[in-house]
């Protein structure tokens, strides 16, 4: 059954929206120096929003054929549902251009993903560590979206990402790319990675409370949680501890910018997931705050627009989040000269970490400790703070930035408490 078809199926009981999601994905896994996961995939998922009288019922279903039945289970879901009243779908908007399909991408094939799996794990033996798992996957979804308010949307998307993890004596090391093009090298992600696990064998506990500079991979995890206070769901239950604070200095000097237009970034899109047309947007403008994030719904409860950030979730409700971040700051050098600090890379514990206070207390698994010129690599103890004032310290950033995935961000320098 074709979308047009299901729409004007839905519209019998009121405004419907549809979205369907076609994906398909190669994957050539390793473990020690075996290669045991090779796998191709195709799956489709299709994604109902039912809107009657300001009441909203969403749900997903993989089989079109069945279309009428879970139909006929949203009806009567809706009385039960919350009322927003005057809530309606949106109507088509101006869509940004966007490329999200590279044919560089599109032309790869089994026997070089093989390639790139087994030249990084050539890498990692040729450092002298050992290959511990990791894989390389190729994947491409087709979005297609229609309304009862004349959205009829459709865009073409890949990406490519590698991991690559291995182990020397009770060290391990990683390291991973993410993007739409394919503009890695495998040899290089693999050695990384052995370099890190040999230099991790080395490391101890060592206590600090000083100078601290953030690598771009615990960057990204620590602006998850600084999010979560621009979440207009959370600022509206008052969850949030930045309620009350737009135009207001949150972040000290930092810029946080979403930006869904760059050209073949993972989450790069023209349109969310409601047909909403994505807006590259200041979220916090020299440490000042300019906007909070809004979905549809969210925003029709307060009164507001959606800033086209909604996001279907697997279970075909939204929610609210991002596309791509980019991290900036106006102080910049190059940081080879700098000394007497802590380099931390990787940490565990994010999960614990609470969104509305800030406050972290997480497992240093990596670190290098720069101290009179000598590199100690430091593991094991708490690294523990404060997310906003961790970041309301930044005093320096890197002159180059780093692409990890959709976050873009030089490494910052800022004061933080390690203890043993």
């Amino acid at each position: 059954m074709s979308l047009e078809s299901m729409l004007k199926k839905a519209e019998k009981f009121g405004e419907a929206e549809i979205e369907r999601h076609v994906y398909s994905s190669y994957k050539v896994g390793y473990e020690r120096e075996n290669i045991d996961v090779v796998n191709y995939k195709n799956s489709v998922r299709y994604y109902l929003r039912l809107v009657k009288n300001g009441r909203v019922v969403s749900t997903s279903f993989t089989d079109g054929s069945q279309f009428p039945r879970v139909l006929r289970s949203v009806m009567k879901l809706l009385k039960f549902s919350e009322k927003v009243e005057g809530y309606h779908l949106p109507d088509s908007g101006k869509y940004q251009k966007v490329k999200t399909w590279s044919n560089d991408l599109d032309k790869l094939d089994l026997d070089d993903l093989i390639e790139f799996v087994t030249d990084g794990i050539d890498s990692i033996n040729g450092t002298g560590a050992s290959p511990m798992e990791g894989s390389v996957s190729l994947n491409s979804i087709q979005t297609s979206l229609v309304n009862s308010h004349g959205i009829d949307l459709m865009e073409y998307s890949n990406s490519i990402s590698a991991y690559y993890s291995a182990i020397y004596k009770t060290g391990t090391g990683y390291d991973f790319h993410y993007s739409g093009l394919p503009d890695f090298d495998p040899r290089e992600l693999g050695k990384n990675a052995g370099k890190m696990a040999i230099e991790n064998s080395k490391a101890k506990k060592q206590s600090w409370d000083g100078v601290v500079v953030l690598h771009p991979d615990v960057i990204g995890d620590f602006v998850d949680i600084i999010l979560d206070a621009v979440d207009g769901d959370e600022v509206r239950l008052k969850s949030s501890p930045w309620v009350g604070k737009l135009d207001k200095e949150v972040l000290g000097k930092l810029t946080i910018i979403e930006d869904p237009w760059i050209p073949y970034m993972p989450s790069s899109s023209s349109f969310d997931s409601e047909g909403i047309p994505t807006q590259k947007k200041h979220i916090v403008e020299e440490g000042i705050l300019k906007t909070y994030l809004y979905d549809t719904l969210t925003a029709a409860r307060v009164g507001t627009k959606s800033t086209g950030n909604g996001v279907r979730s697997n279970g075909g409700g939204i929610s609210i989040d991002v596309t791509n971040i980019v991290l900036d700051f106006d102080e910049r050098e190059n940081l080879d000269g700098l000394d007497n600090y802590l380099m931390i890379k990787e940490l565990m514990g994010f999960h614990n970490a609470n969104p509305k206070t800030g406050a972290f207390s997480l497992t240093l698994n990596y670190g290098v400790l720069h101290k009179s010129g000598d590199e100690i690599p430091v593991k094991g103890g708490l690294f523990v703070g404060n997310v906003y004032e961790l970041f309301r310290a930044v005093s320096l950033a890197s002159k180059q930035d780093y692409k990890r995935g959709d976050l873009i961000t030089p490494y910052l320098v800022t004061e933080g408490k390690l203890i043993s």
